[in-house]
């Protein structure tokens, strides 16, 4: 499958406007990141994560793709978004074989570098 250059030049652009937008999100929010993303860098997750000014649950899958919801363990991320919905802390949290607390990674890197 071919990607026309002006659709991944747009999809650059919405991704650029996310990412400047955590600044203004205000609603308690989910971030979902896998450590074999090839498209977006741990850096770039992690500054996104630093700007939200609202209460947020980052998971860091160790095994993940870019496309998480596509990956083959994708029930965990699904069982994840549910609990989070639900108000609950997501199973993948507790499972330190599956997935990290992103936000402790990131601090961790911070406080390392």
């Amino acid at each position: 499958n071919e990607v026309r250059v002006d659709i991944y030049a747009g999809l650059l652009d919405l991704a650029d406007a996310a990412s400047a937008a955590a600044d203004h999100i205000r609603v308690r929010s989910l971030m979902l990141f896998g450590a074999n993303d090839g498209s977006v860098t741990l850096t770039a997750v992690c500054d996104a994560l630093a700007r939200l000014r609202s209460p947020s649950t980052a998971i860091y899958y160790l095994n993940a793709p870019h496309l998480i919801l596509q990956m083959s363990d994708n029930l965990r991320a699904f069982a994840d978004i549910r609990a989070w919905i639900g108000g609950l802390s997501p199973p993948s949290r507790s499972d330190a074989k599956a997935a990290v607390d992103l936000a402790r990674l990131c601090r961790a890197r911070l406080t390392a570098g």
